[in-house]
């Protein structure tokens, strides 16, 4: 049972940026039923494929989550509703824009916009290296272009962002456990180190990970 639905805006993201909280999970699931359907209806007024919509909305909750829920915690508006459906359309329609550019430019996706942007950084460029060899891996599979993505969004939260993979599978898009999300993980670890022959020292980095 849901005991968030009356919770202001202020304390529902409180909650959804402590994985420690107890009401961790119920408070994605509060996110996702406020605001889902924004994102999504959003996303479809432009793209109008609904497949792509469900892509870029995990785009979406990756922008919010990654860093440490670093954009989510930066918004300042947090005691007018409507500034904050505002905020996240405006995000929404970014992130939209952004893969439609690619997909018209037959790119892989804007990692300018969609992860250098929201990931940490390093001396080595070892997260923005990891991503890349990684989308380049993923590209020479026959899986759909949905399923790499989410698989990317995991292992970035997982493996860069430092998020438990028990906290990874509360989020309501992914619908995922626990162990699929290590599956999921562990999976791209082993792609990555078999198929990436100039990784050099990431195959280090990812072995004692």
């Amino acid at each position: 049972m849901n005991t968030l639905t009356e919770i202001d805006l202020k304390h529902l993201l409180k909650i959804c940026v402590d994985p420690k909280d107890k009401l961790y999970e119920q408070g994605w699931r509060e996110f996702d039923h406020r605001y889902g359907k924004l994102i999504k209806g959003k996303i479809l007024s432009i793209t109008k494929n609904t497949e792509s919509a469900n892509d870029i909305a995990q785009k979406v909750m990756f922008r919010l989550i990654a860093n440490d829920f670093r954009a989510l915690k930066n918004f300042r508006a947090k005691d007018s509703e409507t500034a904050f459906k505002r905020w996240l359309c405006v995000i929404a329609q970014m992130t939209t824009f952004a893969k439609l550019k690619t997909d018209q430019d037959n790119e892989t996706l804007d990692d300018t916009i969609l992860i250098s942007a929201d990931e940490p950084k390093n001396q080595n460029g070892t997260h923005e290296n990891l991503i890349s060899a990684l989308r380049y891996s993923l590209h020479q599979t026959q899986r759909s272009p949905y399923r790499n993505e989410r698989d990317i969004f995991v292992f970035a939260l997982r493996m860069i962002n430092g998020i438990k993979s028990k906290d990874v599978a509360k989020i309501p898009l992914l619908k995922m456990n626990e162990h699929n999300v290590n599956v999921v993980v562990d999976r791209l670890k082993k792609e990555l180190i078999k198929n990436s022959d100039d990784l050099g020292n990431l195959r280090d980095h990812l072995r004692d990970s």
